[in-house]
């Protein structure tokens, strides 16, 4: 008899980051959000995707959110990289007006893709009822 050896992944979850960008958009009778989101696998590259998105938004602050935002670009880095390591959760917003800007990261564990053997695993075949036991 043979003996199939059944690889199976690794159990154990590795953290992430998961980084948001939302710019609300309130006009009257207008209420709009977009959100664009990243999950980064280090916090530095979760630092790099904050900056690079707030370096885009940077147009729709008002003149003292901007300058708030340039300060933290230029010397707040090495705490935000504190931040993300240390698992705390990270947050900038800045607004102009009617729009409002909100950048945020925080850590999470995402659970691994199923594979194909599983889903099929987890499917019910033709035929078969779920709720039935068979006792060998």
């Amino acid at each position: 008899m043979r003996h199939l050896l059944i690889s199976r992944p690794s159990t154990v979850l590795q953290p992430a980051w998961w980084c948001r960008l939302t710019v609300h958009s309130r006009h009257p009778g207008d209420t709009r959000a977009t959100t664009v989101t990243h999950l980064a696998h280090e916090p530095s590259s979760a630092l790099i995707w904050l900056r690079t998105q707030l370096r885009v938004v940077l147009h729709l602050m008002s003149p003292d959110d901007a300058r708030a935002a340039f300060r933290w670009l230029d010397h707040g880095q090495a705490l935000a990289l504190l931040t993300l390591r240390a698992g705390d959760p990270l947050s900038l917003s800045g607004r102009s007006g009617a729009v409002r800007v909100e950048l945020t990261a925080h850590p999470v564990l995402p659970l691994p893709r199923p594979t194909a053997c599983a889903y099929r695993a987890a499917t019910p075949r033709a035929g078969v009822d779920p709720g039935h036991r068979t006792h060998r």
